[in-house]
């Protein structure tokens, strides 16, 4: 344990966790507010809770859409392969047929 600013007192349990405490809440806003996140009042929380709520509604959307346009792309893809394919195989057709 240490001593307070050289006394001979060690600090408590119920200190250092109210100590602790409030490192952390004060650490967390001023960090919050370097980001530029408004935190000063409970309505400013509130409406920074919608605005990550929001963002996360876009990325997922985001990420959903990328989804389609893969899948899109393969089949897109594998029908031109198909279709070649398929006017590969009338063409030998055609030539073993003589026609």
């Amino acid at each position: 344990m240490s001593d307070i600013e050289g006394g001979s007192e060690y600090v408590t349990l119920d200190q250092a966790m109210r100590i602790s405490e409030h490192v952390a809440v004060t650490s967390t806003r001023e960090t919050l507010q370097t980001l530029g996140m408004d935190v000063s009042s409970p309505e400013a929380v509130i409406q920074l809770q919608v605005d990550m709520a929001h963002l996360r509604r876009h990325r997922t959307a985001s990420e959903s859409a990328v989804k389609q346009v893969k899948k899109s792309a393969i089949a897109v893809v594998t029908v031109g392969f198909l279709g070649a394919l398929w006017v590969g195989v009338q063409e030998i057709i055609k030539a073993k047929t003589g026609g």
